[in-house]
């Protein structure tokens, strides 16, 4: 990462201009080239007086510069005096002033986006003018204008006796520009900062351009049922909301459901203090027995029946909703678990801290929050509802939400989730109680990469080898050339390493097409990095030019459709004179069977050792609106759109929830045949959940801005939504990427692990090789195998041996036969040993945290 240092500088002592001391009245402006690393400079200014009543903000006008309106991402990274500008303040307050929460656009399935991520600031990309992105809904009147709120960490003039100015310490702002030159194909769109400079605002006028949500509270009706054991009650209350006093603290539980109304959607609501809605809505509450609750509720349009059961801590729902009408219904249903306090540490969405919404997060539908002796876990379990799930956070409720129920006339469906009170706090409390409450901690096997394998590696446990199956650089092979490559490759690497498993590459929902086999197709749009789009949809003209030809129209079943007819495919990844038909698969269609067919050529014929299948969760666990996820031709009978008047608007064929039993049958056959299947992208049903190795990518994320680092790395969006997965991997990253220098890149490698290690995950190669002298593999030659027993904020603890990239003391059962200490670089740096403790082990592991790692071997069980 470069950085350049900018001063502001004032024109006379800073004693003489004390008295009329206004921050910069001219701002400064700089421009941050895009490169291939993080680029930053540091603006400097003056001390800032303090003004009582006042409250000091950093303004300016930022944007990545492109000709036209472009889009939006979170690329800024800002620091102050050596502190992160992060979404709140040191108090909990939102820093960001005048923009609201989220930005609010048109784009469907992502109307709602975050202004930050992992402590990076949204810019829109454009000319910087008053041009704005026409999907961009609120806040327009902003334009490229920010105001932060920096009261906490701006450097302020402290005053002595006499008016002696005991110090005054230049204001040091660091801008860098995390948008990376291969993101944009190397296309010149710099980050442009214009009039920087801090301000001051009245406090009553930061307050009033504050995102606020008043907060939630309730004064709790008649208790009608109850669950109670030590420390723990969970009350039903008369209007069909809930109470639950753990450990002294206390929570509340209430659910709503729309119905169509004009000119809004209204809700038929129960919660701890009433019920209310339709005039017919009136909860009646049966006790069952000491442990089972039902609650039923009639509206005009449906009718609810809960149960609700109880044990040992844990309370499962399942709400049926039947559709009472003669049409089809759209209903969203909406639970809060409100604290009567929440601070922005103090709860997670789908494992996430601090986000205030968060949607495509089936692979951990979880939320949390925890007071100050007690915590409340939420995980939804049935398909549908993960797949729709969408999680927020107003101030001291945090919901869990499935906006896209759609009923046929008649029918019934059910939601299932189950709600966990504990009587201590702590995520990862909640997280690993979940895990081997749903079974989910089985053995992971490696080290994995593709391709090769380099000197100095253990030898491998599994290695992927290309080209790619009838896909992008195997696309123009005949069956025969295939075969006789992959033969010849096999040998070679069995020769080197007999033990290893090896895997051919496949595609699931890319298929591609030679437009040089196609008539009329210069039609066809061109394909490109630069250009290309994943998602094009062709007109009707250019999707028959397809369709009409033999082999591309036996895909028609599973082909992601428009209501006309016409589909989508990709652009951006194949080269010309490729493009990519977007398919889907489920139970029987032809994209099922081909993949089965491929399966028994791999291992049956070619004698291969299992499959790696990529992209294998439909739209790859991402929201709704993913253009690789659903089909419109037809409707699932589950999944619609709703308009504001709570009416269905669209329905949807939604892949992610149709698709689970045909990727179950998959994970099934490869298994019957005694062979490992890796795949791409983490579980997202309970059904496809075990049976496989799956991996999310460590570079879905934006990382550039902390790897080269040696702070502890934050709690990234994608791995944190691994930490549910009976194999809890993240595909590392590529070292190349983020130096140039191959003297970083055993740094970087050790620094991928630490990341993974952030959130208790293991970590696969996705690239690897050490400049010779520079260090060594370290932690990743003593990963695998590992059967997870329990996850941690910095450490995975198994059967087989512990990981950790942070001091801690281990106890285990099983005796420690090899401790050692790595280096930043992955070198040995030194044993420890392990005291025996009557019939425990004790090992006391002390590192440079988040720079340095250990790992501890323990005896294998006989």
């Amino acid at each position: 990462m470069k950085t350049h240092f900018v001063t502001f500088f004032l024109a006379v002592s800073l004693q003489f201009f004390l008295p009329v001391l206004l921050l910069a009245q001219e701002g400064l402006h700089v421009e941050i080239k895009t490169a291939d690393t993080p680029q930053s400079q540091i603006l400097e200014f003056p001390a800032v007086k303090k003004n009582p009543g006042k409250s000091v903000c950093l303004a300016f006008r930022g944007y990545l510069k492109t000709s036209a309106p472009a889009g939006w991402n979170n690329f800024l990274g800002l620091s102050l005096n050596g502190k992160n500008l992060g979404k709140y303040t040191l108090n909990g307050e939102h820093r960001l002033l005048r923009r609201g929460k989220h930005l609010q656009t048109s784009l469907r399935g992502a109307e709602e986006r975050d202004w930050w991520r992992n402590s990076l600031l949204m810019l829109y990309f454009g000319p910087g003018d008053k041009q704005l992105d026409e999907r961009i809904l609120f806040p327009r009147e902003a334009g490229y204008d920010y105001l932060l709120d920096v009261s906490d960490l701006v450097n302020y003039v402290e005053i002595g006796a006499d008016n002696r100015i005991e110090a005054a310490h230049p204001n040091q702002l660091k801008i860098t520009n995390n948008l990376l030159s291969r993101m944009v194909a190397n296309r010149e769109i710099n980050l442009i900062m214009e009039d920087v400079r801090f301000e001051y605002y009245s406090s009553e006028e930061v307050k009033s351009m504050r995102p606020h949500v008043e907060p939630v509270t309730y004064r709790p009706a008649e208790i009608v049922a109850a669950f109670q054991e030590s420390g723990i009650s969970a009350e039903v209350t008369a209007g069909g909301g809930m109470v639950f006093r753990v450990n002294q603290d206390t929570y509340f539980f209430a659910s709503e459901f729309s119905y169509a109304a004009h000119p809004q959607m209204k809700f038929n609501t129960m919660t701890p203090e009433s019920a209310e809605g339709e005039p017919e809505w009136k909860p009646s509450i049966s006790i069952l027995g000491q442990d089972k609750v039902l609650l039923e509720a009639t509206s005009a349009a449906y009718q609810l029946k809960r149960v609700i059961t109880y044990q040992n801590g844990k309370l499962c729902f399942t709400d049926t909703l039947t559709n009472r009408s003669q049409q089809d219904i759209g209903v969203k249903a909406v639970y809060s678990i409100v604290a009567e306090t929440l601070l922005p540490e103090n709860y997670r969405l789908a494992g996430i801290p601090g986000t205030e919404k968060e949607t495509g997060v089936a692979e951990n539908p979880t939320l949390f929050v925890q007071q100050e002796r007690s915590s409340v876990g939420v995980a939804v379990k049935d398909d549908a509802f993960r797949a729709h799930l969408e999680l927020t956070r107003n101030n001291n409720a945090v919901m869990y939400s499935e906006p896209n129920i759609g009923i046929p006339a008649g029918k019934s469906l059910s939601l299932e989730y189950e709600v966990f009170l504990f009587n201590v706090p702590g995520y990862y409390h909640f997280l690993n109680y979940l895990r081997r409450d749903w079974d989910l901690n089985q053995t992971v096997l490696g080290p994995f990469s593709f391709q090769t394998w380099g000197e100095g590696m253990v030898e491998a446990g599994i290695i992927v080898v290309g080209p790619w199956y009838k896909y992008h650089d195997g696309a123009s092979l005949t069956e025969e050339q295939y075969r006789d490559l992959m033969l010849k490759k096999m040998a070679q690497i069995r020769q080197q390493m007999p033990h290893v498993k090896i895997l051919p590459k496949l595609e699931l929902n890319l298929v591609s097409v030679d437009k040089r086999t196609l008539a009329e197709a210069d039609k066809l749009p061109k394909s490109s990095r630069a250009n290309g789009k994943y998602g094009y949809l062709l007109n009707a003209e250019q999707a028959a030019i397809i369709t009409r030809n033999t082999p591309y129209k036996a895909y028609d079943d599973s082909l992601l459709k428009m209501e006309d007819g016409s589909f989508f495919i990709d652009t951006y990844y194949p080269p010309e004179p490729y493009l990519n038909l977007m398919v889907q698969l489920e139970y029987e269609n032809t994209r099922y069977q081909e993949m089965m067919e491929w399966i028994d050529y791999m291992i049956d014929e070619l004698g291969l050792d299992g499959v790696y299948i990529d992209q294998f969760s439909a739209g790859c666990g991402g929201p709704l609106g993913r253009t690789d996820r659903c089909s419109f031709d037809r409707w699932d009978g589950r999944t619609v759109a709703l308009n504001e008047q709570g009416e269905i608007m669209r329905k949807y064929y939604d892949y992610a929830v149709t698709g689970i039993s045909g990727r179950e049958e998959i994970i099934r056959h490869v298994k019957s045949k005694n062979k490992i299947l890796v795949a791409n992208t983490q579980p997202t049903s309970l059904k496809t959940a075990k049976g496989s190795m799956r991996f999310v990518e460590m570079e879905n994320d934006n990382i550039a801005h902390f790897i080269l680092g040696e702070e502890q790395p934050p709690v990234t969006r994608h791995g944190a939504k691994s930490q549910l997965s009976p194999s809890p991997i993240m595909l590392g990253l590529r070292p190349k990427l983020y130096s140039e220098n191959p003297q970083d890149f055993a740094f970087l490698l050790q620094r991928g692990v630490i990341t993974a290690l952030r959130h208790g995950l293991l970590y696969y190669y996705y690239t690897h090789g050490i400049a010779p002298g520079t260090g060594e593999y370290g932690i990743l030659n003593c990963m695998y195998p590992m059967t997870p027993v329990e996850l941690g904020e910095g450490y995975i603890i198994g059967k087989e041996r512990i990981l950790t990239a942070v001091s801690r003391s281990f106890s285990t059962s099983a005796k420690p036969v090899q401790v050692i200490v790595f280096d930043r670089n992955g070198r040995k740096k030194q044993e420890v040993k392990s005291v025996q403790e009557g019939q425990t082990w004790k090992t006391d592991i002390r590192l440079k945290d988040w720079t340095e790692t250990a790992v501890i071997v323990l005896e294998a069980e006989i």
